[in-house]
């Protein structure tokens, strides 16, 4: 492998440093067989077989935008050259030596142990910046994780205050010179910012979305309260480092798109300097990045897989690591297989009778235990057990807690829980106690499964005997779901024409009242609510306007409110939502202008013991605020709203949603819940507040691919409810 020294790092586009990918030799579909018969994992050689019969246009999917065989992949060559621990300590030290004596960080991502090797072997310190993901992390955490402990903890001194306090609010600037520099930032910039980047990117958007992140380098962008943060950051090792002229050094583990460019690109803009002193390394880049330039960047070690032990997941699948080199595995390939071969009506029959068994084993030997945790993840977990034992596999409980991807063949509950980690953009804390709880609820099911023997085994024999039919309905959600995802990016994106056209008009408003323009959006669960603010969103900011979006799932009762009631759909319609939260604290401010950031706390509905905590930041005019989820045009909150936005669907297709998203994930009780509480609760909300009637806009959303914007009285619930 060719080492890239550092020396003459590319000073302008005209030298853009190329990414070198290795030149691996193509592997012919019947090595890649041989290997998956080989390897002996579960439902491996299937899911191999439809991936290249897909691939050679022997066989067309029934779900063409899924299923797209990683060959040569993702991320790199299957199977991929794999990067040892000693070559990767290999490339830092090589960076480490070469950087000597220069201001330098490590952008922490998931190979924390870089940075603390680097510690390890060297006598000082290197400070880390964790660049967490832009539309995720509030802008302040990105700028404190660069900062040191005695900066963040500093106080401000007073020139800096006079920057700082207009953009503070009143309450907050009387104590502002007792804050500390730490406190000061997380009021100022306690925002979101958002990335010029899609969920899903095709190949042909990369070298797009790289030279939009470029551009926000090269030329600054829109940062809420910059003065401020300025100021703030005024004095700072990265601050006094980018105003200087020399070189900065940044060193990451992989390139791929443009997010950390971008994430940088923040602290430029924030911290002033020359953007063109910026040196980004990085250990590695993908396959997707072969020929992507950038002024900003260059590689150590081209084409060479990392071991992403945090980062195994992809949209379709999941790498495993099988010994000499990690190998792809994709579920929608296994998806496919299984749905040429398997009977829908049978096999949602047996997977109601599974989904009860499991319920029924956990709640016998793992309610009380586990009263305290997260339920929703017993099924999975259980599932996880079960496949196992069924396959005569070892449970790696610490790899399955660390989401590192061991020999485990196709398995649909482990890509069920890789779909449910927690982001690595979340606090340590979160990630801990999330781990914590997965160790207990796994735990818990081995003393179980050891107490009763013989129900234990009952569950083995039923998903032995039933296993393509069960695999089946388990991976149904997650082709849904992603199939949402990828219809926003590829293809015709009727989606993206339609919210288009509506983001204009709203434009149009915006720019003509002296307040954030409020837009609700609202439908019955399962309707697409989220996913059409999120085109909306992304619409809206093309025409220049900042954007904030608020969901009502983010405003929920405590657990002793919700359960007050014994009507279950009086708990749902008055008992989980804090509708007058919502109301004083967001819509009432924003119609009578007074604006800036709140922050709220309240418990986890899944996990009572536990708190979270929202922030939302509130810009001027023009700017726009969309607040979307069920209930939102109740009287109590309609009014505040200057646009009101239906998404409609039978109610029929609500359950159907749920049987495909819900049930999966948190177990066939959940169904109940949709029968006796969410879908009778909603009724009466269509029936007593007829949202569909005061709406200024009803898109018909009963097809994912072809939303539509409907007439007055010819709405799905409307004619349900007549």
């Amino acid at each position: 492998m060719s080492e890239l020294p550092l020396e003459g790092l590319a000073q302008s586009r005209e030298d853009a440093v190329q990414f070198h990918v290795i030149d691996a030799p193509e592997t012919s579909g019947a090595a890649l067989l041989d290997e998956a018969a080989k390897l002996g994992l579960p439902n491996l050689v299937e899911t191999t077989r439809t991936e290249l019969e897909i691939e050679r246009g022997e066989r067309t999917p029934s779900r063409p935008l899924l299923v797209r065989p990683p060959i040569p992949g993702r991320y790199t060559t299957r199977p991929g050259d794999r990067l040892s621990r000693r070559e990767l300590m290999g490339a830092v030290d090589e960076w480490l030596a070469q950087t000597d004596g220069q201001t330098r960080f490590i952008v922490q991502g998931g190979n924390r142990y870089v940075s603390s090797y680097a510690a390890e072997v060297y006598d000082y310190t290197i400070p880390d910046i964790k660049v967490m993901s832009v539309e995720k992390a509030p802008l302040s955490a990105q700028l404190l994780t660069i900062l040191t402990a005695e900066e963040r903890q500093s106080p401000v001194g007073a020139e800096q205050l006079k920057e700082v306090i207009p953009s503070l609010p009143t309450e907050v600037a009387t104590v502002a010179p007792s804050m500390s520099r730490a406190e000061l930032l997380q009021v100022v910039a306690n925002l979101n910012l958002r990335g010029p980047f899609n969920p899903v990117t095709s190949d042909e958007r990369l070298q797009g979305e790289l030279s939009d992140a470029v551009a926000c380098i090269e030329e600054g962008i829109a940062i809420p309260n910059q003065a401020a943060i300025s100021a703030l950051m005024s004095g700072t090792l990265v601050a006094d480092a980018l105003r200087r002229d020399e070189p900065i050094y940044f060193l990451d583990d992989l390139f791929y798109r443009g997010r950390t460019l971008y994430s940088l690109a923040i602290l430029i803009t924030a911290c002033g300097g020359d953007p063109m002193n910026m040196r980004l390394t990085t250990l590695s880049s993908d396959i997707k990045s072969a020929g992507l330039e950038s002024p900003f960047h260059n590689v150590l070690r081209g084409g060479v897989l990392y071991p992403f032990e945090n980062s195994i997941r992809t949209e379709q699948g999941y790498w495993q690591d099988v010994g000499t080199h990690y190998t792809f595995t994709d579920m929608g390939a296994y998806w496919e297989h299984l749905h040429s071969v398997v009977d829908p009506e049978q096999s949602w029959s047996k997977y109601s009778e599974w989904q009860a068994a499991m319920e029924e084993w956990s709640d016998q030997h793992l309610a009380e235990s586990l009263s305290d945790l997260d339920m929703s993840l017993v099924g999975p977990l259980l599932w996880l057990s079960v496949y196992h034992r069924n396959f005569g596999l070892e449970l790696d409980i610490n790899r399955i807690v660390d989401q590192k991807g061991y020999r485990i063949g196709a398995c649909v509950p482990f890509a069920q829980l890789i779909d449910r980690f927690i982001s690595q953009e979340e606090p340590v804390e979160a990630r801990r106690q999330f781990k914590d709880q997965i160790r207990s609820i796994l735990s818990a099911i081995e003393v179980a499964s050891t107490a009763d023997p013989g129900g234990y085994h009952s569950l083995v024999s039923m998903y032995g005997e039933n296993q393509r039919a069960l695999d089946y309905q388990g991976l149904g959600f997650m082709t849904e779901q992603d199939m949402q995802h990828i219809m926003l990016n590829e293809g015709e994106n009727k989606a993206g024409l339609l919210m288009a056209e509506v983001a204009q008009n709203i434009a149009m408003q915006a720019f003509d009242v002296e307040r954030p323009f409020v837009v609700g959006v609202n439908g019955v669960d399962g309707s697409g609510k989220t996913m059409l603010s999120d085109e909306l969103h992304r619409q809206l900011e093309a025409h220049g306007l900042p954007v904030t979006v608020v969901h009502i799932d983010d405003f929920t009762q405590p657990h002793s409110r919700r359960t007050a009631s014994s009507d279950p759909i009086e708990r749902y319609y008055n008992n989980t939502f804090d509708i007058d939260t919502l109301r004083k604290a967001v819509l009432a401010p924003l119609v009578a202008r007074q604006l800036g950031s709140i922050s709220l706390k309240h418990e986890s509905p899944h996990d009572p013991s536990q708190v979270v905590e929202h922030s939302y930041s509130f810009t001027g005019s023009p700017s726009v605020v969309i607040v979307e989820g069920v209930f939102v045009f109740r009287p109590e909150l309609a009014d505040y709203f200057d646009t009101k936005i239906f998404v409609d669907i039978p109610l029929s297709e609500m359950r159907e949603r749920a049987i495909e998203r819900d049930v999966p994930r948190f177990g066939f009780g959940v169904l109940k819940k949709y029968l006796t509480r969410y879908i009778p609760a909603q009724t009466r909300y269509l029936e007593t507040v007829r949202p569909f009637d005061i709406a200024d806009i009803v898109i018909d959303n009963t097809d994912w691919h072809n939303p539509y914007i409907v007439e007055r009285g010819a709405t799905n619930v409307q004619q349900a409810t007549a």
